[in-house]
């Protein structure tokens, strides 16, 4: 008798699906004076920091753009026009065409037709909200020279977001119309000149709590929940409001943000800190 082999399938593993590594994408807007600003911040910078930069400036819409050539000249991290559907990638810089708003979801760059008028579109915010939303903590809103208030309402989506702000400082601003505008949203994370703030940036994302998973954090050293504690306490002390029943993860976040701003090295540094600046509490409970 011939015996019949049956052949048994083997089930295939399941290749898990790797989740490309963020990184920070920066949103620089600018309006009249802001060329000046943009050429200090880019000149300070490396051509390594593995962040991607994306300049939303207001252009005149009838004339061919060539600020990315103009940027070029001082920096080498390579500059180009954004384009629909480009894929946003680190040490890489991308300026927004002329007559065009432009949106991010999933790291893509996407071109829309104005809306409205020349001389009342807002492309500074309609970039910094969209960009809030795509990458949540790793979003930063940077705020140069320019007349007006756009960007104003975009630092705000970005800091809910838990991403960082920074403004020029009117000082040193041409027109100080539109830093002065984000400041007084009380969201702002820096005032520099814009040749300091390419060093904060590499302090601020170069953290351990901004670098590392927040489950890691939150469930070892760093995220001691003694330390939350104490926290939760001076903030009810010198509040009057509870937060021990918020969301952990929520409430750790805008800690972690607190000791990188301050380049502390854990929670209980960050702890000691708030004792001996009360003026902090106050910040924190803003957050």
């Amino acid at each position: 008798m011939t015996k019949i082999h049956t052949v048994t399938s083997i089930k295939k593993k399941a290749i898990p699906k790797v989740k490309p590594k963020s990184f920070p994408i920066v949103g620089i807007g600018g309006s009249a004076g802001s060329f000046r600003s943009l050429e200090k911040f880019f000149t300070n910078i490396s051509a390594d920091t593995g962040m991607a930069f994306v300049v939303i400036m207001h252009l005149d819409p009838f004339h061919k753009g060539h600020l990315a050539e103009l940027i070029q000249r001082f920096t080498e991290i390579p500059v180009a026009e954004a384009e629909e559907g480009m894929m946003v990638v680190p040490n890489h810089v991308y300026v927004i065409p002329p007559n065009k708003e432009i949106g991010i979801h999933r790291r893509k760059l996407l071109l829309l037709s104005p809306s409205k008028a020349h001389g009342l579109r807002q492309p500074i915010d309609y970039f910094f909200q969209s960009l809030a939303e795509d990458q949540q903590n790793k979003a930063v809103a940077i705020i140069f020279s320019g007349m007006g208030s756009d960007g104003e309402t975009g630092v705000k989506m970005v800091k809910e977001k838990f991403g960082l702000t920074m403004v020029e400082d009117p000082q040193t601003a041409q027109y100080d119309s539109m830093p002065l505008a984000a400041i007084s949203t009380n969201r702002i994370d820096f005032v520099l000149p814009p040749e300091d703030m390419p060093r904060r940036l590499a302090q601020y994302f170069s953290h351990p709590v901004i670098t590392e998973d927040v489950v890691k954090q939150t469930s070892t050293g760093i995220g001691n929940s003694h330390s939350i504690d104490k926290i939760l306490m001076m903030l009810r002390t010198h509040t009057g409001h509870d937060f021990s029943m918020y969301k952990k993860s929520t409430i750790t976040r805008r800690i972690d943000r607190r000791v990188a701003f301050h380049q502390l090295d854990d929670y209980p540094g960050y702890v000691d800190y708030l004792r001996e600046n009360p003026h902090e509490i106050t910040l924190l409970f803003n957050e």
